[in-house]
C-alpha cells in the first residue's frame, strides 16, 4: 500500500482529477521505496522545486537528482512507508496533495539503525503537455520526535 485517505477526507467525494494526482503521489512513493533514482526522477517536472523545512529550496531536475542520489546512499525507505492523504484538490491543470501523517520505517545504511519518522508533506502537481501529472513543488518536514507542536519541525 502506498497511500491511505484519512477518514475525514474519505467523507467528501473526490474528483477524478484529484484521484489521479493521489495515484501519482502513491506511484512516486512506490518509486521512492524502490530506491531507483531514475524512477523517482520521472515524477518531477523540469522546473521542480524541493522545499525541505529549515533548509534552502532545491531547484531544477539536476539539483534534485543530486539530493535523491545522496539520500539513497544514506537511507532506504522500507515497504511499510504509507502516505496518509488528508486533502487533494485540482483546478485547471494544477493540483495538490497534502499529508500530515506519512509514516513508515527508514533504514540508515551506514549503521543499520531503523528510524520511524513522521513526515508532513505537500505535493503540488501540474499536468504537462503530454497529459501526465508531474510534481512541480514538493515541500516536506519531520516534526521533532519530542514535540507535538507542528511549528517545531526538523529535517533529518
Amino acid at each position: 500500500m502506498d497511500f491511505i485517505k484519512s477518514s475525514e477526507f474519505q467523507q467528501h467525494p473526490c474528483s477524478p482529477a484529484a484521484e489521479e494526482i493521489i495515484q501519482t503521489v502513491g506511484q512516486y512513493n512506490r518509486a521512492l521505496k524502490s530506491g531507483n533514482l531514475g524512477n523517482v526522477m520521472a515524477f518531477f517536472a523540469d522546473d521542480a522545486v524541493l522545499v525541505p523545512e529549515q533548509q534552502q529550496p532545491v531547484t531544477g531536475l539536476e539539483a534534485i537528482r543530486k539530493v535523491y542520489a545522496a539520500l539513497f546512499e544514506m537511507i532506504r525507505f522500507n515497504d511499510d512507508n504509507v502516505i496518509h492523504v488528508v486533502d487533494a484538490q485540482v483546478s485547471e491543470g494544477m493540483g495538490f496533495v497534502r499529508s500530515h501523517e506519512t509514516r513508515g520505517s527508514v533504514l540508515e545504511i551506514a549503521n543499520g539503525n531503523l528510524h520511524h519518522p513522521h513526515f508532513r508533506e505537500l505535493w503540488v502537481l501540474k499536468k504537462n503537455a503530454a497529459g501526465q501529472w508531474k510534481i512541480t513543488v514538493y515541500a516536506y518536514g519531520i516534526p521533532s520526535q519530542k514535540s507535538t507542536d507542528p511549528a517545531d519541525a526538523v529535517v533529518w
